[in-house]
Order: structure tokens, then sequence, then C-alpha cells
């Protein structure tokens, strides 16, 4: 074995329940190297990683850390042997401040009879680190309070702040703009060039080709091969992940008749100053692309109108009736569904089952008497698993047990058995390979075929561009555009979210 080589895993295998997900794993990570770790979901990418963080321990194989055999028998000991984790999903404590979040278990600390935290110190530190990383966050302000985005920032903060041998970033930009992901590039490559070795999880296969030196390719829990990038395409990796040659399909269809409008939003106007005079239409049928930068306002007007949000004006009206949605309940009773963007906290109960989750905006239909009729609820699921083709061993699987991917599905799963009249989509792939990707745009367009109002909100521009048959173009709370036809390009959309448009 070379002296650089960082990690080595040899023969990694792991079962769940007798089920076998990661099987007869090779791999090298070099010091300095990009190694960008490419699969579908459910191929074993995150159990991977949380072997290498030491959440899970192998059931067959050796790891290696510096030619030297390791047990990472929990995150402490990687911690220790310099291995750390920016998981997809941030995980903040949110009624901390954004230092006490970063050095946390590390504080700085005085010392005079008694220990305690010496917060000009701390938050000293963590202004100088965010100064490295080239943003502007404040360090005192809760951390309840960030946009995802800046909390995939402060994630990697944490990591900073350690001698820092290997970094696993796992979806690090599923929740960044263009200009927040060339900043994560930027200190990537920084790391790179100063040794610290980065293993990079990505579906955004753009992203793998501009980063990495080598490509590792899971499928179905094994090993393909490993690759140096610069002698592979994007259609060669994905056919090495799926199996098969994938394109993802242009589904719009631009022949929509817009009679009456199923949804009329007029002059909504967030309580809090969020989103300004905001007014639009809904048509059955219709997918309605929200596109613009992250923080322009998509997310908080698509919670106004599911009761999660208050607006301090302006109107709503369903199928011509004007209607209040001051809760959920309340937006559920009108045929309101919402995919949310942060999907662990609004989408699913992550300690339930696949069953429990799918049926919670069901149960009085599964319901006898107050009491839910099980069978009916395992149909239900069983039914969701198999159309939306959800990886898992059965219904009576935990979700948070499942990829981040097929989490997602069975967010679409709980509330397409509903058969909403108008549902709203908050980045409905993020974090999603691109095989279960195609499937999710064919359940959109679906949607949309069955008498569906689609609202699709959207960071992924080619998603938007295949999807949706007429798009609002949003920047800082406002409305900027609405186009349609062949308007619906790159440099169209993309210019009117920048501000720049002619």
């Amino acid at each position: 074995m070379e002296l650089d080589t960082i990690i080595r895993a040899h023969q990694i295998g792991k079962q769940f329940d007798g089920v076998t997900v990661l099987q007869a794993f090779d791999m090298e990570l070099k010091r300095g190297e990009i190694h960008a770790l490419m699969g579908e979901n459910g191929a074993g990418k995150s159990t991977l990683i949380k072997i290498l963080s030491g959440i899970y321990q192998p059931d067959q194989g050796i790891l290696e850390f510096q030619g030297q055999p390791v047990k990472i028998a929990n995150p402490s000991r990687a911690h220790k042997l310099g291995v750390y984790t920016v998981h997809q999903e941030p995980a903040m404590l949110p009624q901390l401040s954004v230092a006490e979040n970063i050095f946390m278990g590390f504080h700085p600390h005085k010392r005079f009879i008694f220990r305690w935290v010496d917060r000009k110190q701390m938050n000293s530190q963590a202004a100088a680190l965010f100064q490295r990383l080239g943003i502007t966050i404040d360090v005192k302000q809760k951390a309840g309070t960030l946009t995802i985005a800046q909390q995939q920032m402060v994630e990697i903060a944490k990591a900073l702040i350690h001698d820092v041998k290997v970094l696993i970033l796992d979806e690090p930009t599923a929740t960044l703009s263009v200009h927040e992901a060339d900043i994560l590039f930027e200190i990537v490559r920084r790391l790179s060039d100063e040794g610290t070795s980065i293993l990079f999880v990505s579906h955004r296969l753009e992203e793998v080709f501009a980063l990495s030196s080598k490509i590792t390719v899971l499928r179905d829990g094994m090993q393909v091969g490993t690759y140096p990038t610069a002698e592979m395409d994007e259609k060669q990796l994905v056919s090495l992940m799926v199996g098969r040659d994938v394109e993802l399909e242009r589904f719009r269809h631009e022949r929509i008749e817009r009679k009456d409008p199923v949804l009329q939003v007029k002059k909504l106007t967030h309580a809090g100053g969020r989103f300004h005079d905001i007014s639009f239409d809904l048509y059955p049928g219709e997918i309605v692309g929200f596109a613009g930068l992250v923080g322009s306002g998509r997310t908080d007007i698509a919670e106004a109108l599911f009761g999660i949000q208050e607006a301090a004006s302006g109107e709503i009206r369903l199928d011509g009736k004007q209607i209040r949605i001051p809760n959920v309940k309340q937006a559920l009773g009108n045929g309101i569904a919402y995919i949310p963007e942060d999907r662990h906290k609004h989408g699913v109960a992550l300690e339930m089952d696949i069953a429990s989750n799918t049926s919670l905006p069901s149960l009085e239909q599964l319901s006898r008497s107050g009491v839910i009729q099980f069978s009916k609820e395992k149909e239900l699921a069983d039914r969701m698993i198999k159309d939306l083709q959800i990886r898992a061993v059965s219904a009576k699987q935990k979700v948070g047990e499942l990829s981040g991917g097929n989490q997602q599905k069975v967010v679409f799963a709980k509330w397409l058995a509903r058969h909403p009249k108008i549902i709203i989509l908050d980045e409905p792939t993020r974090g999603v390979d691109i095989g279960a990707k195609k499937e999710i745009h064919r359940m959109i367009h679906e949607l949309a075929m069955d008498g569906a109002a689609v609202m699709l909100i959207s960071s992924d521009l080619p998603e938007v561009l295949n999807l949706a048959d007429r798009v609002v173009v949003m920047r800082e709370g406002k409305i900027m555009a609405e186009v349609i036809d062949e308007e619906i390009n790159e440099v169209t959309i993309g210019s009117y979210a920048a501000g720049v448009h002619a």
C-alpha cells in the first residue's frame, strides 16, 4: 500500500435484518485527493459513510487508517482520527447561537475559581472561521433562524475547527445557490491543496466532474469500480450507476387549457416581510415552476399556502371562492398537499415506519370508529412502495433507516394517497439520484395529467425546464416575471432571477 493512502477499506460488508446493503467493498482514499462516491439511492453510499463516521460497524472486512488496522467504534473515535462528516441534513441546536453550535463540546474556557465558557474568544474564533470560508454569518444569532444553506455552511465550519485529515461531504450543495456552491468548491479545493482528503457524494454530475480526480461507483451494495474522472463522461457514469442508459425526459407540454383557475393568489404579502404583493394563478393539469435564487421567498409562499406561515394581507381563492388558510388542517381540507424542502422537519417522522408515515394524512379514511385498520394501512403502504419503487425491507422498516432519496419517496407516498387537487413541491428531487429523479419527474407529470394543479419550486433549472408549462421567476420576495413558451430557457430565467434582465 502506498504511503500517501489515508483510508483503505478492504472487503467491507454490512447487513440489516439479513439483507446485504454493502458487499465486499474496496476503496483507497489518498492524501489531498478529492474522491467522488457515486450510486443510486440505496446503492450503499450512506451505509459506507456511516461506517467511516463510526455510526455503523462493518460485519465483514478491514478498515485501515494511515497503514494501520483501525476500529472506528463511534463518531468520537472518528473525530480523534481526523475523520469528519458533513451530512446532507444539517444537525443544528436551534436555540443556541451559531458559535455555540460550532464549538459544541469543544468550547474555549476561562478559569478563575470556576471554569466557564470564554464566549468572547468563541465568537471571535467562529467569526474568523467564516471569514476564512468567505461568507458572512452573524455568529451570535440563533441557529434556528438560519436558512438551510447557511446551516450547511455551519456544518462545514464545525469540521474545520479540528485537525481534519478526511472530510466526508454528503450532498453538500443540495440546498446551496450557485454562488454558495462556488464558495464551497473554493474551500474544498483549498483544503485538498493543504493535504486534506475529501470523500465527495453528490447527485449533481457536473459537480463531480468539476471537483474530483477519481470516482468510485456503487450499485446495489456492490462496487462497480474506481475510475479516473478524466476518463469518464456523464453518460458512462450514469450507465455504471444504474446498469442501464438513463436520460431525463422532457415532460413539459405547452398546450394547457387555462379556463378556470383552481387557485388564485392576489397581492399576498408576508407578515414578516419575506414576500410582497404576490399574484399568480394555478390551473388544473398545469405545472407552474417557481424559479429563483435561495432566499427569494418561494418556500415562504408555499408555507403560507399550506398554513405554516401567516400572510398579513392579500387574498386566496379556491375555485373562485375566497378562503383563509390559518393552519395545515385547513389546507388539507381544501385539497392542498405540500412536499417540503426540509423532509426531516416537515416531511417524515424518522423513528416511525413506512406504513405509519404513509398513513398519517389519511387516518380518517383508514379508521373505523376512531381505530386504525392496520390491514388497510399496510395495503396502502405496500401499494405505495411498489408504485414509487421505494427500496425497503418492508413497510415496517423505519424511515430513518432509508436512504435520502427513498425518504423523499415516502413523503410523496403520504400525500399522493390523498389525491390532492393542488400539490406544492418544494425541491422535490433534492438529494435524489438520476434514476429516482426520472421516476419522480414522471410522477409529477402524471399528477398533472390526472388534473392536479402543480406548484413546482426548484433550484435545479434543468428540472424546471423539463417539467414546467409556465415559470414564475422570483427575486428578494417579489415576482420578477412570468415566462411561457419559448421564453422558458436558462438565459431568460437566470437573468430575471439575478435581477439583470433588460
